[in-house]
């Protein structure tokens, strides 16, 4: 069988295999270990650390790359400087996604990552499993099809790869740049099917497209900083407050993502700007995208107050400007979360409530994180430099 060259991205953290423990892998380099650093990795839902013995998976879970270019794992024997790196690059290996502790996953042939044997910065180097790339709860799913996610190395031959993925069984194959180094595909495929995806060169990570989540409720408090009286409790006059420290929002343009607000509701009047941008909201509107703009910006023109004497109708910032965006579809799409960000910088927004899924279980750091990672150093990667 050939080894693949996948990664497994967000899981890196938390991607490690549940097995038993194993022989080192093939063509590590070692060198002494620092006693005061602990430099286990977690791979494949698995804590190890690779100078002891790296744990290796079922049989078909263990493959890793053949001697061409594949997916390699580096670990320095302390915080990386970047020369080292350079130092890497020079050898031919390509630095793609850093793992903890002082480790990178990177894109090399094994003849490169042979030369690293016996440098002084490089504590231990070896392939990156394609069990460490598919969490263990997806490496037995039946025979049903199952939209999927997948994030590929575009060091890699990404067109052969995702030719690879279509003899493999996946269909509707849809894709999208992320940045320098990953891009996204989503796929219809047997969930069977995982394994052999997982040997195809150039894949990072493979997971199942959540579809547990959807709008969530929230405790609609506002929070009022330093509006409170001796007994840590709020009172009325967050109007008032606002003035006083001389900061209610104005000049900041903040994005709304969720299902659409009511622009005519009497405390949003005036409080949207135009979008522009596949994901704006239009004339969508739901109660709860209503509810969320109006924690942010709504004015409280109506002058409606509760029991207590609060004002109704009141965000933590009433002078914002919002901008309307409707999360779906476009968050299911490749690279949607980082779409919805896109277009909220495009639109000059610098913050954005998002208070919807798309999965309401932990998944670690999955696709959907990483593409939040990415929009919040750079939003908009058609553009020079970082529009964060």
């Amino acid at each position: 069988m050939r080894r693949g060259n996948i990664l497994a991205t967000f899981a890196i953290a938390t991607l490690v295999a549940a097995l038993p423990a194993a022989a080192p892998l093939g063509r590590p380099s070692f060198h002494a270990p620092r006693p005061s650093v602990d430099f286990r990795l977690t791979l494949g839902e698995r804590t190890f650390d690779p100078l002891k013995a790296v744990p290796l998976v079922d049989p078909v879970w263990s493959v890793a790359g053949d001697l061409g270019p594949d997916l390699r794992i580096v670990q320095f024997d302390g915080p990386i400087r970047e020369h080292w790196l350079e130092d890497l690059r020079d050898r031919g290996i390509e630095p793609v996604q850093y793992i903890h502790p002082f480790a990178y996953i990177a894109w090399s042939d094994a003849a490169a990552v042979d030369t690293l044997r016996g440098a002084s910065h490089v504590r231990w180097s070896g392939d990156f499993l394609n069990g460490y790339r598919v969490l263990p709860r997806w490496r037995a799913l039946d025979d049903g099809v199952i939209e999927a996610r997948a994030l590929l190395c575009r060091a890699a031959d990404t067109g052969k790869a995702l030719n690879d993925m279509a003899a493999a069984g996946a269909t509707r194959i849809q894709r999208r740049v992320l940045d320098d180094r990953f891009e996204v595909a989503s796929f219809m495929v047997p969930g069977s099917a995982f394994q052999s995806l997982s040997t195809i060169a150039g894949i990072y990570t493979i997971q199942p497209r959540p579809l547990d989540g959807g709008l969530r409720s929230e405790m609609s408090c506002q929070v009022n900083a330093g509006n409170v009286d001796a007994g840590n409790m709020a009172y009325p006059g967050y109007r008032d407050w606002l003035t006083e420290v001389g900061i209610d929002g104005g000049d900041v343009i903040i994005a709304i993502v969720d299902g659409g607000s009511d622009q005519g509701h009497t405390d949003l009047l005036g409080q949207f700007a135009s979008c522009t941008g596949e994901s704006c909201g239009g004339s969508a509107s739901s109660s709860h995208g209503t509810h969320t703009a109006g924690i942010v910006a709504a004015t409280g023109v109506s002058g409606l107050t509760d029991g207590g004497g609060f004002l109704r109708g009141l965000g933590v910032a009433p002078g914002a400007t919002l901008i309307e965006q409707v999360y779906s579809p476009v968050f299911s799409d490749p690279g949607g979360m980082l779409q919805l960000m896109t277009e909220s910088s495009r639109n000059g927004a610098v913050a954005s409530s998002n208070s919807w899924g798309p999965s309401g279980s932990p998944l670690g750091y999955d696709i959907d994180t990483m593409e939040v990672d990415i929009g919040v150093r750079d939003a908009d990667p058609d553009l020079a430099g970082d529009q964060s």
